[in-house]
């Protein structure tokens, strides 16, 4: 699926021939799928091998869309719902090999096909040969700006010129293409584009305004010194909880040897996280685990301990969290 130029499709008297040259691959792609177009099936790229020093293509091969068949695959006998066979072995093909004058020359052809070909006035619609054209763009995205969804979009569109047939690209492609412009968009100011791309789904979509721009009451993050500022700055009125999932994660990498020498360490920690309702008992049970295991002097636990109210279960009970404790 690609944006065209406005010329209209018509049908033409093309032929393929042995020794044919082009200037470059992709003009030999083009004529190909012309000539496709007019007999009435659509091609694809099978392959390209390219010269290993200088990483130019030195031979193509251009066939009809349903040539090959379907790897069976090991699940294959396990999958309930099958999808429609689209390859039947069609032979139909050109091979092209770049010269010494840097043209591409045809130096294969098979013409033959095994399946019913396309009227003429479907080829448009044929995988290879739908376009959305420069001007059909432009009114796209004057209805995506606009706020319009890509099914009201379709359907507009498909009414101004008397129906979907005679429109040359699909419901599919006009939301591949919203799809890739997002995608464009987002490679020029990642940050903006996605401000601005929230901005419009909260003015379009009910789903993103369901609490009415409020911050949330609880965030849940990974031991992030510089998330956890953030929140403070942009959330100030909302309590920040560290993710016990990834408190966990973080104490077997800086306490690697203590999980490994220890086989009751992983428990005790883990009653540190999840058993203790109550401070006094949080504050006996990690002193107890300090002298027991020697960790009084361990950095990475008293920075841990420091902020012992962002994940422990004593400082959160009185915050909704909807008991969840972990991201």
């Amino acid at each position: 699926m690609e944006i065209g130029s406005s010329e209209s499709q018509s049908e033409c008297n093309l032929s393929i021939k042995l020794g044919m040259e082009f200037d470059s691959d992709e003009h030999a792609y083009d004529y190909y799928n012309e000539y496709a177009s007019a007999i009435g099936f659509s091609i694809r790229k099978e392959y390209a091998n390219k010269n290993k020093a200088q990483g130019y293509v030195t031979s193509r091969k251009f066939t009809c869309y349903k040539e090959g068949y379907r790897n069976k695959i090991k699940r294959y006998m396990v999958v309930q719902k099958h999808r429609q066979e689209t390859r039947t072995g069609f032979l139909a093909h050109i091979i092209i090999n770049c010269q010494l004058n840097e043209m591409f020359r045809i130096t294969s052809f098979e013409e033959k096909y095994n399946h019913p070909l396309v009227s003429p006035t479907l080829a448009h619609l044929l995988p290879s040969q739908r376009k959305i054209k420069v001007a059909q763009a432009y009114e796209i995205d004057l209805l995506d700006d606009s706020g319009i969804r890509p099914k009201a979009s379709f359907d507009y569109v498909a009414r101004q010129v008397g129906g979907e047939s005679f429109l040359g690209y699909t419901k599919r492609d006009l939301k591949n293409y919203l799809r890739d412009k997002r995608k464009e968009s987002l490679k020029h100011g990642v940050a903006r584009s996605l401000v601005d791309y929230f901005e419009k789904r909260i003015l379009e979509d009910l789903d993103f305004r369901i609490m009415s721009v409020d911050k949330p009451q609880t965030f849940f993050t990974d031991q992030d010194p510089a998330i956890s500022s953030a929140i403070s700055l942009v959330m100030p009125q909302t309590y920040h909880r560290l993710c016990v999932w990834h408190l966990e994660k973080n104490a077997f990498k800086h306490l690697s040897h203590i999980f490994r020498d220890n086989a009751s360490f992983p428990k005790d920690f883990s009653k540190l996280l999840f058993d203790y309702e109550y401070e006094e008992d949080l504050l006996s049970a990690w002193q107890e685990m300090l002298d027991k295991y020697g960790l009084a002097d361990n950095n990475w636990l008293k920075t841990t301990f420091a902020i012992r109210e962002k994940w422990s279960m004593p400082y959160g009970r009185n915050t909704f969290s909807a008991g969840m404790r972990s991201t």
